[in-house]
């Protein structure tokens, strides 16, 4: 029988999976729940939200599995992670608790409030700087209760440069950016949207958005509805699979009895 898509399937834990052997290794084991894992850019370690303290904070641990985790980021909010920097020393994590983004940084082992934004969600990407600090983050501000704004921010902690990129259904929020920060990825529907972006400047420049493809996407409202490669070029995403139509096998009792008629 199908599980309903509110069903609780127990605690969450973070699995790596190698594409070319097929092979799977289970990398966290704590009780509680371990989501959100991020990599960080050089693939060494990975990042990820856990409620093993009773609330959502951020840890950090080697990919291959050796040693133990490293909390980073504790406090009573939940948090939950969201991108980590192209140069490797900051992470970007939103709260249900309070209308802030948060940048923090390896350097210092700080948090600092980078964007506030009533009803901001927890879809916030950095875009890559070439290496240096984050300049320019993506995030979803709604609205309302149906639809929303892909804003692009000034990624500092007083927020001077706000520039809307596009309008979109707040069902379907996500987004993620290209390798080479070029290009902006989020969803409108079913629909996989594309915009060409550049933050070289001290001005966001958007392009016109565009549809790449349609997707059969699951109907569950998942927070990670897809990702796509640092060119651009592939997209990995909850999509719906096509049952195959199953064999039947018909019983039928007492058939003798059948043949008298």
């Amino acid at each position: 029988m199908p599980l309903s898509p509110h069903t609780r399937l127990g605690p969450y834990d973070i699995w790596l999976i190698d594409l070319q052997r097929g092979t799977s290794s289970r990398l966290t084991f704590d009780p509680a729940d371990d989501l959100n894992p991020t990599w960080s850019p050089d693939g060494t370690r990975i990042a990820f939200s856990s409620t093993r303290k009773g609330h959502r904070d951020i840890y950090v641990r080697a990919a291959s599995g050796v040693g133990e985790e490293q909390a980073l980021v504790e406090s009573e909010d939940q948090k939950s992670l969201e991108d980590w920097s192209a140069d490797g020393q900051y992470l970007v994590w939103g709260s249900d608790t309070t209308d802030y983004e948060w940048l923090f940084s390896f350097g210092d082992s700080q948090d600092s409030a980078i964007v506030k934004a009533k009803f901001t969600q927890d879809q916030c990407r950095l875009s890559p700087n070439h290496g240096g600090p984050p300049r320019w983050i993506a995030l979803f501000v709604a609205r309302d209760r149906s639809t929303a704004g892909l804003r692009s921010h000034l990624c500092r902690r007083s927020v001077g440069l706000r520039r809307q990129v596009a309008d979109i259904d707040r069902r379907r929020l996500r987004a993620d950016v290209a390798g080479d920060g070029k290009e902006l990825f989020y969803l409108n529907g079913n629909k996989v949207m594309a915009v060409e972006v550049n933050g070289d400047g001290e001005s966001f420049r958007a392009g016109i958005p565009k549809e790449l493809f349609e997707a059969r996407l699951t109907p569950e409202q998942r927070r990670n509805r897809f990702v796509v490669t640092s060119d651009g070029k592939r997209f990995l995403i909850n999509a719906l699979v096509e049952e195959q139509e199953r064999a039947s096998l018909r019983v039928v009792l007492n058939w003798p009895a059948l043949l008298k008629h």
